[in-house]
């Protein structure tokens, strides 16, 4: 007895465990996992299955089909010919027109004009008195050179990395990697070069350095 009456003085315990119970049965009972296959309730009609095996395999070879009016040579559509009308033209009204009048116009005068004095007098060419102007002169080919360092292949051969800016290829930059004899553009030969600079032979035989990392603008006359 001292159980139930323990329960009754907690009651609002008991209450809330008992609602607790009830509502955990109860989404037990919704969620139950249930053995039986759904149904459909609308039936519907499902699209026809295609049919992938009956192909034809040649139909690129068979003519296409297309209307009488249609050229498929000139990529456009024939304009409808209309039928051509055999029906006969109306006779002509050979009425006679009436007479003109014949009446004589008065004579021309005949009198002979007097001649015309056709002697010119010799046209004088005309003095160029404009001055032509001068002739503009073509500007010089200038390469701008610029040493950027040592450059090491996969056959440890040291080659000058440089660029090269040529006003002839309209400012066109080049980036190159020669070796000792070699020529840049065909004008300047390689000398020699370390990790400093660039020693250049120019086509006149002169001597250029040209430090590294910065540039060297050179005039072709």
């Amino acid at each position: 007895m001292k159980r139930p009456a323990k329960l009754l003085e907690e009651w609002e315990k008991t209450l809330l465990l008992t609602t607790a119970g009830v509502v955990a049965i109860f989404f037990l009972i919704l969620f139950w996992p249930s053995d039986q296959e759904g149904n459909i309730s609308q039936q519907g009609t499902l699209p026809p299955t295609p049919d992938y095996v009956k192909t034809d395999d040649m139909a690129f070879l068979e003519p296409a089909k297309l209307e009488k009016t249609v050229n498929p040579m000139a990529f456009r559509r024939k304009l409808p010919v209309a039928p051509k009308d055999d029906k006969k033209q109306p006779p002509k009204d050979d009425k006679k027109q009436p007479p003109k009048d014949d009446k004589k116009q008065p004579p021309k005068d005949d009198k002979k004009q007097p001649p015309k004095d056709d002697k010119k007098a010799p046209v004088q060419p005309p003095k160029d008195d404009k001055k032509q102007p001068p002739v503009k002169k073509a500007d010089p080919r200038i390469i701008t050179l610029t040493y950027r360092g040592i450059y090491k292949g996969l056959q440890e051969t040291e080659l000058a990395f440089v660029r090269t800016v040529d006003s002839a290829a309209k400012n066109k930059m080049t980036s190159m990697s020669v070796q000792a004899g070699e020529k840049l553009h065909g004008l300047f030969t390689v000398v020699s070069f370390d990790e400093n600079q660039m020693n250049l032979l120019d086509q006149n035989q002169k001597t250029l350095t040209v430090p590294r990392n910065k540039a060297m603008k050179v005039t072709i006359e």
